[in-house]
């Protein structure tokens, strides 16, 4: 993202707010995880961002609803679908769902753990 975009979006005062260090860390996370979606995704595919169910709601399928949906069309599409997650709890769920994990790591330079996953169409 360019500097100008950047402070049209509020990022000048986002980083006054958050500090130096954490919005370092932040831009840190992004760049890494751009870069891995160009390795393990540089063909046409869909991007799963991430999916979040209230703590009180979980266990009662909604996501797991969200992403039948998500892997019908993409099927139909005949399109894989990349994702990436920082917890290790969702990297379960998403195997579940014949998602491959593609690269296991912590993100440099943080303490942010990363896994990068994809799915083929079938």
């Amino acid at each position: 993202m360019t500097i100008e975009k950047q402070i049209q979006c509020g990022g000048v005062e986002l980083v006054s707010k958050l500090g130096r260090e954490v919005s370092k860390k932040i831009q840190r996370v992004d760049e890494f995880t751009i870069s891995a979606q160009k390795r393990y995704a540089p063909f046409p595919h869909w991007y799963l961002s991430p999916i979040a169910v209230d703590p009180e709601s979980q266990g009662k399928g909604y996501a797991s609803k969200l992403l039948r949906a998500m892997i019908e069309r993409t099927d139909q599409e005949n399109l894989p679908i990349y994702l990436y997650t920082n917890r290790e709890r969702n990297a379960s769920i998403y195997k579940h769902f014949n998602f491959e994990i593609m690269e296991e790591s912590i993100i440099p330079k943080t303490d942010v753990p990363f896994w990068a996953m994809l799915r083929e169409s079938r």
